[in-house]
């Protein structure tokens, strides 16, 4: 698990990554195409 957790500014900034599924406030997941 990360020590980085993610402040509600920084999730809505990596969110709108088309690259990424999802973000909390410790992960993030990305797509399928972007980790191949």
């Amino acid at each position: 698990m990360s020590k980085i957790i993610f402040n509600e500014h920084q999730r809505r900034q990596i969110e709108s990554n088309p690259n990424v599924t999802s973000v909390s406030d410790r992960t993030i997941q990305f797509t399928y195409d972007f980790k191949v």
